[in-house]
């Protein structure tokens, strides 16, 4: 009986053998594609850039990446097992532990900067993020840091603030007095001044004249006053002017000087920058300067980065000292070469290709190899832009960084990682030998069975351990494969799209970020998985926002590619900033063709109007034709308030002030910006306005911006209520005015308000909640009350509408207007000849048939030399000019500015009236200053001919 049972049960037990058998093989399966998901995360951390670790909570390492290992100089075998806190300088420990202890399960995240000194290299600056994993139960489990070096951004914000330092120091410490004018008074000044013109106080000398500070004459015998004016115009034309000069100190002595005087431009205002140097010290001033200009040089050439830029034939114009430290060549013997000379041949072509791309604006980080002077290989890495001149590209300028050790790293990294397979297959091909034996030898399995259990838990912790890292680093990344089908993201991969990061698995990249149907063929993924190398550059998504994208492909066992693994950075900011500087080049380009076009326009229109007013002369003021050719003449008034906007745009427009009564200003304006809108404007004012000293076309567009802002503010219609009133600000008020009277005008209308962070905003340029915008209207609008030494403000809140109030100083004069524009005055008529200057014709025609018309007789030129040689012959026939009528623009020849200063020799007492359809030179506000007896600006009617001659004649 024991012997027919023995056979069924050796049977039963070998079934259940073969049974536990195939269960380990398919764990064997399990296990070895366990260790292929182990090696791509493990791939992934170490081809970040950052320094990434995880540790225990008494410091234990018990994971580094390659990029940490490098920076250190240890190999990964040595750096675990240590403790962190030996990475940390001993200074820093007790700051880094802190930083650890306050980290809980609210607030898991933690930066710190701490500064690093290696023996043999510059101090290194790392900024460390670190987190703190807990269990489920709360438990404190490891910490994870990672560490980023952010030596170049602290040293940058180091040496700006060094810099600015050092320009104020300048200033304030310089041995020369630099004064900052404004028209004829001083409006800064640094110590250096109160002490050469002194003992004086900086309130003391901001009230003199420049005058006060010069004797009455210089040695040459010329008037000091007379000279001065001469140097200023030169500097206002030219930009610039040096010479030397006599002063004179508060107690009345006289000292030697140069003087070298500046043209600048501040928020659109013309300033003179005077620099004056006593000539005693001009030693000692020169040994200054050479000593800073060796300090900045040597900041310059002794960077680790080597500066360069060539021209845009790829000749090299100039490269600093550092790049001997790199290549061996010294910079005179790269000067004049074309940089392809040094680059390694099989990176020519690329480079090539990337020369012209950045020659037409698209700017990308290159990375190629250099052959230095000895013929090594040198990695190098450079940041390039073109560089613009008058609109063209002139050339290239970047920086070139040193990154060979980098890119052993990275080969180590590749070489390392095959290391890796070569150990795993070597593992599985064991795992086969085990379970071989493990047929054969049954006593064995137990043991093998928890052997393999054992190695399951482990791959297991470590994939979870490497998820945790990978989804603790900021930068997006993701692993695809080769159809761009997503394998693997990290969190902040899904944060970007507000998913979560199983929600991308299986899913095209192109379809979630680029909102496309298929891949770009530009895109650094598809071109690493076309070529089979590394790629990174510059891409844009539909949202607006620009990634720099680097990507890096994976091989199978076969070294075909696989996939790719993707790493982004949004570099929008950046991108924005260099827009904005564009923009603002564009801008400036804008306002120069604005006031070329006003200038043409004032022009053809002294034409109309002039023509018009001289065609009323002849017609009785009751007919039909009468009150048609007032209409015309009303329309060009108002396109020459349009020229003046236009004026005002283009960089200046310094406000030529008549007094004006602002209540037909006010109501003609409102009206006319109101015109064909659902919106209704409703006035109310004192009954005695005081009167304005105003440019009425620059308050005219004022007014116009702040209406049209209120019509945009209110779609549905409305009313704006526009209030005037007499306001006396005393001493000591809460507003930015001098004390004294002004006219206060308000605007409230009922619209959607402003947002209180959107209202602090309003008046600054390019500022706008308009979609295409050009955020100058308001800002311009600023720029023109300040002018008139006025204010303006504004108040709002959502939904409950807004309020602009303008203050504007009352002219000296007690008595009112009555204020109505385009009022026509009687003709004063004169005799005599007047000699009549305009590179027009048309303008020379129609001015002189006005001129006749008043009863003088007119002799005609085209430019200044043609006006010179008629006024000299005058001179000489004893039949002087009564008046000269010059202007100032004449392209291709002498202008009134410069014929001025002939005329003035021949004839002190000449009576010069300037004319311009540039409403914005500064001869049109100080006429006087540049020798004319007056001005009288384009266009103009015959009556305001009149009116000008007859003052004019008057002085005489």
């Amino acid at each position: 009986m024991t012997q027919h049972n023995e056979p069924k049960t050796i049977e039963k037990e070998l079934e259940i053998l073969r049974e536990k058998l195939a269960d380990l093989e398919d764990q064997n399966s399990r296990l070895s594609q366990w260790g292929k998901d182990l090696q791509q995360l493990e791939s992934i951390m170490d081809l970040q850039s950052d320094l990434i670790c995880r540790f225990l909570a008494d410091g234990t390492l018990t994971f580094v990446n390659n990029a940490l290992c490098a920076f250190f100089n240890q190999p990964r075998k040595e750096m675990l097992g240590r403790t962190i806190y030996e990475l940390i300088p001993h200074e820093e420990r007790d700051t880094f532990r802190k930083n650890l202890a306050s980290l809980d399960n609210k607030a898991p995240f933690g930066t710190i900067e701490l500064r690093l000194d290696i023996p043999g290299k510059n101090t290194i600056w790392l900024q460390w993020l670190n987190r703190a994993l807990f269990d489920e139960h709360g438990t404190l489990v490891e910490f994870q840091a990672e560490a980023r070096n952010i030596t170049s951004q602290i040293m940058t914000e180091e040496n700006l603030i060094e810099a600015l330092d050092k320009y104020w120091a300048i200033f304030q410490s310089s041995n020369d007095a630099i004064m900052l004018l404004e028209e004829n008074r001083f409006i800064d000044c640094n110590d250096t001044t109160l002490s050469i013109f002194g003992p004086i106080t900086k309130e003391q000398f901001l009230t003199l004249h420049p005058g006060d500070v010069s004797p009455p004459e210089q040695p040459d015998g010329r008037s000091s006053k007379d000279a001065a004016r001469e140097h200023i115009s030169i500097a206002m034309e030219q930009g610039f002017d040096k010479f030397h000069w006599m002063h004179m100190r508060a107690d009345g002595s006289v000292f030697p000087a140069d003087v070298l005087l500046n043209r600048f431009e501040y928020k659109e205002t013309r300033l003179i920058a005077a620099v004056v140097r006593d000539i005693s010290e001009q030693t000692q001033t020169e040994e200054a300067l050479k000593k800073s200009q060796e300090k900045y040089r040597f900041l310059v050439e002794n960077i680790n980065d080597a500066l360069f830029s060539v021209d845009n034939q790829g000749l090299i114009t100039y490269i600093s000292p550092v790049i001997k430290t790199i290549i061996g060549y010294t910079p005179e013997e790269l000067i004049g070469k074309n940089f392809l000379e040094i680059i390694y041949k099989e990176d020519k072509n690329a480079l090539i290709q990337r020369f012209d791309k950045l020659l037409s604006g698209v700017i990308v980080p290159l990375e190629y190899r250099l052959v230095t002077k000895n013929n090594d290989i040198r990695w190098i890495r450079s940041f390039s832009r073109p560089v613009y001149q008058e609109g063209k590209t002139t050339g290239i300028t970047g920086v070139v960084t040193d990154i060979t050790k980098r890119k052993l790293a990275e080969q180590a990294l590749h070489e390392a990682y095959d290391d890796l397979e070569f150990i795993v297959e070597k593992r599985t091909s064991e795992l086969r030998t085990i379970n071989e034996k493990l047929r054969k030898e049954i006593t064995g399995r137990k043991k093998a069975q928890i052997e393999l259990i054992k190695s399951r838990k482990q791959y297991r912790q470590k994939v979870e351990e490497l998820q945790v890292v990978l989804d603790g680093i900021t930068d997006n990344i993701t692993l695809q494969d080769h159809d761009l089908k997503i394998l693997l993201a990290n969190k902040a991969a899904a944060d970007s799209l507000k998913l979560m990061p199983n929600e991308l698995i299986g899913k095209k990249r192109f379809e979630l970020w680029h909102n496309r149907s298929d891949a770009s063929e530009d895109h650094p993924v598809v071109q690493a998985l076309k070529t089979n190398s590394n790629q990174d550059g510059t891409f844009q998504t539909p949202d607006g926002n620009h990634w720099e994208i680097r990507a890096f492909p994976l091989q199978d066992e076969n070294g075909k590619v696989r996939g790719a693994i993707e790493i982004s950075r949004n570099v929008t900011s950046k991108k924005k900033l260099e827009e904005e500087m564009q923009k603002r080049e564009m801008l400036d380009s804008l306002g120069r063709l604005a006031g070329g076009i006003a200038h043409d326009f004032n022009n053809i229109l002294t034409a109309i109007i002039g023509n018009i007013s001289l065609s009323k002369m002849l017609i009785a003021s009751d007919s039909k034709i009468f009150k048609r050719l007032s209409d015309v003449e009303k329309a060009s008034f108002r396109a020459k308030e349009l020229a003046q906007q236009l004026l005002t745009f283009s960089k200046g427009g310094m406000p030529i002030k008549k007094k004006t009564a602002i209540r037909g200003l006010l109501v003609d304006t409102c009206t006319f910006a109101l015109h064909g809108s659902n919106i209704k404007a409703e006035f109310s004012a004192e009954n005695t306005l005081w009167p304005l000293e105003i440019d009425e076309g620059q308050i005219a567009q004022v007014i116009h911006n702040i209406v049209i802002n209120a019509v945009e503010a209110m779609p549905q219609g409305g009313t704006i209520r526009v209030v005037t009133e007499n306001v006396t600000i005393k001493k000591n008020n809460a507003l930015p005015l001098s004390k004294g009277r002004y006219v206060k005008i308000s605007f409230h209308d009922e619209g959607v308000g402003i947002e209180k962070e959107v209202l602090d905003k309003i008046f600054d340029p390019f500022f706008s909640t308009k979609e295409g915008g050009s955020g100058l209207g308001l800002a311009i609008s600023y720029s023109i009350v300040k002018k008139h030494s006025g204010h303006i403000t504004a108040i709002s809140s959502p939904n409950r509408g807004s309020s602009f109030f303008i203050y504007l100083p009352a002219s000296s004069a007690k008595d009112s207007l009555p204020g109505k524009a385009y009022k026509n005055k009687e003709l004063i008529k004169g005799s005599g000849s007047i000699l009549l200057m305009d590179d027009e014709e048309f303008i020379r025609d129609i001015t002189s048939s006005m001129l006749n018309h008043l009863g003088f007789d007119v002799v005609l030129a085209k430019d200044g030399q043609e006006t010179i040689e008629l006024f000299k012959k005058s001179l000489e026939e004893k039949s002087s000019f009564r008046a000269v009528v010059l202007d100032l623009t004449i392209p291709g020849g002498m202008g009134g500015l410069k014929c001025i200063e002939h005329l003035l020799k021949m004839d002190p007492q000449v009576r010069a009236i300037a004319s311009s359809g540039y409403s914005n030179d500064p001869v049109i506000a100080n006429p006087e200053i540049f020798g004319f007896s007056s001005v009288i600006v384009k266009p103009y009617k015959i009556q305001d001919l009149s009116e000008v001659l007859s003052k004019v004649l008057e002085k005489g």
